[in-house]
This record gives C-alpha cells, structure tokens and sequence, in this order.
C-alpha cells in the first residue's frame, strides 16, 4: 500500500511541475482554476511548464580575511539594513515561490518561501565539496532549528590556508507534496579566500612565485654546486610580475617575518630571494606567506611551499 501512496503523491508532484498551478504560462490571462472554492488555484493553465519550486535566491556576500579567521557578511540581505529593498525578489527573504500561493483567510504571506542561512565552506571550490559550517534559521515556527536569523559568520581557521566559502539559502520545501526543505546552489555566491594576517588589497597584475613549490633546487641555481652547505646558500625563487618598485615581506603562517625584499628596478619584473632569513639561516621546509606592497598602498598577498 504505501508504494501506490508514493506513486500518487510523486505523480501529483510530476503534474504540477508539468504545468505549474496559478501561472499564466502564454500570457492570455488565465492561470488556472480553483476547484474547491477555497481561494487557491488548484490548476495550470493548459500550457507545460516544465519547472519544479525553485530555492530562495542565495544572498551576496563578502568574505574576509583576518589574522587565523575569515568573516563572511551577508548583511546586505537583513531587512534592517540602511537601504534594503524589500521589493528586490533577488534577496531571499523577500523572495515569493511561484508553486506556493497565498492562504487569504491567514495574516502571514504563504508563498514567501524563505526559512534559512547555511554557511558552507570547502578547499577546493567543486560542487559536492561544501561542508555545513553553520545554519540559522528563523525563530518561533515549526520548521528546523528555530536558531533565529543571523547576517555573519567568523571561522577560525590557521594562516596560509586557502578555501572557498558560500552562503546558500533554503526554504521550509513542500510536505503537501512530499518536498523536503530546498537549498541554493554554493556556486551563485562561492568565493575564493586566502587566510593571511596581511590584508588583501589588489596591485594591477597578479604576482606569483616561480617554482612553486621549490623542491630541491630550482633551475636559477648553479647546478654545479655539490656541497650541501653551499647548496643551502645558492637556493634561489623569483618573485614575478612585480611593479617597478615595491617591497617584499616574507612571513611565516604564524605571522612572523622572515625576511625583506626591497625591488627597485623598471627594466625587470622579476626579484630573485635567496631563501635566507633575515637572521642570515637557510629556511626550514614549509608553506610561507608574502605580501607586496607599494608607495602608493597597493597590496597583494599569496603563498609558497618549499620542499628540501
């Protein structure tokens, strides 16, 4: 017996999908009917639609990074804030589900189908990879958590690790039909973020590390060298695409400087460093930071990993 329920209810779920209750499909005017008087349209309008209930809109975020943590905003999408709109059918509270109508006989708007916030985070961006880092949803009704509505989130995670945060929003589903609670996709809102006690500011050319990883040696070096010790002074790594002039911190995850580049050449974008601490020792294997600033306050920041 239950199978032929779930025959019926998946049936009825195929049926509205196929031509979608209470929208006027061709424009002509007609969006349906209401079979049992009850001021809801049970009906499409004859012509297929081909859509099933989409989730509310994921909101838009900022993401940014700070000494071991990474906040992510979405303060853009609290009705509180100074210029919300809330007519915008992009921001998820306001946003209306067309497969949901409104009851008349009750005070709250049925087809404002918005329930919640999830925090995802994930090392490599590709969808199926997002973990929950933290849901809140709003208080005081019969869905989920009942945690009430937040707009950020900080996680606390080490320096030089490089991850892909999002937000998604999700809605209270369909149980009429059988539909459980549906979330935004992570890729609308997904953004890239590299975890530095260094703030990021953008130069006008991406600056990268050439080899990246250093194992070994590198190809810059005099391979004729044999000795070890001397091999531990003839490591070499460039710093490419830099501007004429600007200056180069080498850090540690921790934070701690190693070293300082000073680059003041216009007929090369390129600075060699040694990979020689400040306190004149070689460097120990491990993933290091850099930060490029300029006169003018331009910053840049990225990482590299060095392998003997």
């Amino acid at each position: 017996p239950a199978a032929f329920v779930d025959l019926g209810v998946n049936a009825a779920i195929a049926g509205i999908m196929f031509d979608n209750p209470g929208f006027d499909t061709d424009g002509d005017g007609f969006a349906g009917e209401d079979l049992d008087g009850d001021g809801v349209i049970d009906t499409g309008d004859g012509v297929p639609d081909f859509r099933g209930p989409p989730p509310p809109p994921s909101p838009p975020i900022t993401v940014t990074s700070g000494d071991r943590t990474v906040t992510i905003d979405w303060s853009a999408a609290d009705p509180s804030s100074p210029g919300y709109n809330p007519d915008d059918q992009n921001l998820p509270l306001n946003f209306q589900d067309p497969f949901i109508a409104d009851d008349p006989n009750t005070p709250e708007d049925e087809s404002k189908d918005f329930e919640g916030f999830r925090v995802l985070r994930s090392k490599t961006g590709d969808l199926g990879t997002f973990e929950i880092l933290a849901e809140f949803d709003i208080a005081g009704n019969n869905f989920s958590r009942n945690t009430g509505l937040v707009f950020q989130y900080t996680d606390h995670v080490p320096n030089g690790s490089e991850l892909h945060y999002a937000v998604v929003s999700f809605d209270r589903g369909a149980p009429s039909i059988g539909l459980g609670p549906q979330p935004s996709s992570p890729l609308i809102n997904a953004t890239k973020v590299l975890v530095s006690a260094t703030p990021l500011s953008t130069l006008e050319k991406k600056i990268w590390v050439e080899p990246n990883p250093y194992v070994q040696r590198s190809g810059f070096e005099n391979f004729g060298t044999t000795i070890d010790v001397l091999i531990e002074l003839d490591r070499q790594i460039q710093f490419v695409n830099l501007p004429a002039k600007c200056t180069i911190r080498i850090f540690t995850v921790d934070g701690d400087l190693v070293d300082t580049v000073i680059h003041d050449n216009s007929s090369t974008s390129r600075a060699t460093w040694d990979l020689v601490s400040k306190t004149n020792r070689p460097i120990a294997s491990g993933i290091y930071l850099f930060a490029v600033e300029t006169d003018g306050g331009g910053r840049q920041v990225g990482r590299f990993v060095v392998i003997k």
